[in-house]
Parts: C-alpha cells; sequence; structure tokens
C-alpha cells in the first residue's frame, strides 16, 4: 500500500510548534503516513506540483508586534493564501489545527477557506468537547472527552459542518467542524494547544480520522 503524504506548515507565536511538529510525526507514522514539517511557507506556493495527500496547518500570527521577533511572520502571504486555496479547489484536503484559525495579517480569503476566524480565548481550563454525531467519519466511535485546553472562540466566515462543540458561559461553541470547498475538503480542530491534549487516545483517532476524511482516503 502507497504511503500517504501530508506537508505541517508551522509558524507565528505562543505555541510549541517544534513539539507539535514531533507529536504529529509520531502518530501520523504510526498509521502509514509520511509527514513533511516545515517553516518555510513558501512551500504554500507550490502545493499543486508537489503531490501531497494532505495540507495540516499550525500556526498562530497575530498583528500585534509586541515580544515579537523580526522574522516572525504575522500572516501568510497573498501567494502563500492562493496556493492553499487553489490545492483545496482542485480537490486538495486541509486540515487547520488549534490555532490555524489565528490568522494575524492573512488574506481574508484564509479566514473563508477556514470557515472561521479566531476572537478570543480565556486562561486555559478543563472541559468537555462532546460529538454532535458518531456517524459522521470524522467523530466515529470517538465520545466525549475532557481536555486541559485553550477554550477558543469564534467568528464564523462560511457555512460549516458543525462536528463536535462544548460549553461556555451557558453557550454552546463549535469545536470541530468541516466544509466542502470546490473539488476539496477543508476541517479544523480546536483543540491542541499542548502535550495534555495531543497524547489524549481521542485525541489522536480525531486528528487521524479528520486526515483520512479531508484527504478522500
Amino acid at each position: 500500500m502507497r504511503k500517504r503524504k501530508a506537508l505541517l506548515y508551522l509558524g507565528g507565536q505562543y505555541h510549541d510548534f517544534p513539539g507539535f511538529a514531533a507529536a504529529c510525526k509520531r502518530f501520523f507514522y504510526k498509521s502509514s503516513w509520511t509527514l513533511d514539517a516545515t517553516f518555510d511557507l513558501s512551500i504554500l506556493e507550490r502545493l499543486l506540483f508537489l503531490k501531497y495527500d494532505l495540507v495540516i496547518g499550525y500556526t498562530c500570527f497575530t498583528k500585534s508586534n509586541e515580544d515579537k521577533d523580526q522574522q516572525t511572520p504575522s500572516g501568510l502571504t497573498i501567494e502563500q493564501v492562493d496556493g492553499l486555496v487553489n490545492y483545496v479547489h482542485r480537490g486538495g484536503g486541509l486540515l487547520g489545527i488549534h490555532s490555524a484559525t489565528v490568522i494575524g495579517e492573512s488574506n481574508s480569503r484564509l479566514s473563508k477557506l477556514f470557515g472561521a476566524e479566531f476572537l478570543t480565548h480565556p486562561p486555559a481550563f478543563s472541559f468537555q468537547v462532546v460529538p454532535v454525531s458518531i456517524e459522521h467519519p470524522m467523530t466515529a466511535d470517538i465520545t466525549a472527552f475532557e481536555v486541559f485546553d485553550e477554550f477558543y472562540i469564534h467568528r464564523f466566515t462560511a457555512p460549516v459542518d458543525i462536528h463536535m462543540i462544548s460549553i461556555y458561559e451557558g453557550a454552546a461553541h463549535p469545536f470541530v467542524w468541516s466544509r466542502q470547498e470546490e473539488q476539496g475538503r477543508v476541517a479544523c480542530i480546536t483543540m491542541g494547544h499542548s502535550s495534555q491534549v495531543w497524547s489524549l487516545d481521542n485525541y489522536n483517532k480525531l486528528v487521524l480520522q479528520s486526515a483520512l476524511w479531508v484527504s478522500g482516503l
């Protein structure tokens, strides 16, 4: 069987990007994937030629210059966003994890592609994420589980199908969702700030099932 090929692009602030890449490689390799991780965001401009089954985004861009190294990008360039959009439109699979929706100064087409844009989060705390249905391939056989994580609150910018939710201050918030974009598929998993989440079996299963669904495999 051909190994499935994934690209993980990283960059920004406030997150353990190398740690996430290492965790991602561990559980992807166990499931017959090869995974290339990179901070070179220019690779997104060449996606149509690189034959990846899946692209994963784990970034955190900010418009603020406070505590920011001059080499830290504040967002994807127009060319990089165009590369992602064209990749998905032609049948590619895109999986945004955790802070991928913190788009900073990226073109607004990126938030539309993901279906949402990060607004804010309270200090991290323990909460449950609950599947809306266990019938979708992304959440098959996954029951409610608890995470200690940042509770991300989003503004939605395009129609999405919601697969998992959580409750904060009496309101339900989408935490896992997907959408069809032209010939491709996009999914977002909001959880994933630290190894306290990456090490959970249900989380790993969710990421892998989502990867298979968005890539059409």
